[in-house]
């Protein structure tokens, strides 16, 4: 649980901190992703797509994975595909972000990168120990 609310704090820190190679705050990324949402013809090269579906997708992942810990314990498919989506949208984002611009990123954008890892991490340990078989033995 501390993994994945420390996620959630790294994400929201990404907000009010500087992001990559710009004065703007991190927050600023939602309205450049609305503008591209409104004119789709703009996408025009697959490594922006891979970054837009990758941070949509581990954006939902981190804001809502503490909150559904409960059904991470309960249920194995929706963790198994919380944790494959998660590992893939981490892994798309590092790589699109490592290939596109060769120089370090600001706080915001290390915020924002180590955010869906410390998820992973979290999602991983929280199915915790699995629950016993329903079927019991008679002595």
């Amino acid at each position: 649980m501390a993994l994945l609310v420390a996620a959630l704090l790294l994400f929201v820190a990404f907000h009010f901190l500087p992001g990559f190679e710009t004065e703007e705050v991190g927050g600023s990324v939602w309205r450049d992703l609305w503008k591209v949402m409104l004119e789709p013809q703009q996408l025009n090269d697959p490594q922006s797509a891979v970054l837009i579906a990758s941070f949509l997708t581990f954006s939902l992942l981190i804001v809502a994975s503490p909150f559904l810990t409960e059904v991470w314990t309960k249920s194995r498919l929706a963790w198994g595909f919380a944790l494959t989506f998660c590992g893939l949208a981490s892994a798309g984002f590092w790589v699109m972000i490592f290939s596109d611009s060769p120089s370090d990123p600001e706080p915001g954008g290390w915020c924002l990168m180590i955010a869906p890892l410390l998820n992973f991490a979290g999602l991983l340990l929280a199915r915790g120990k699995t629950p016993e078989s329903g079927i019991k033995s008679f002595p």
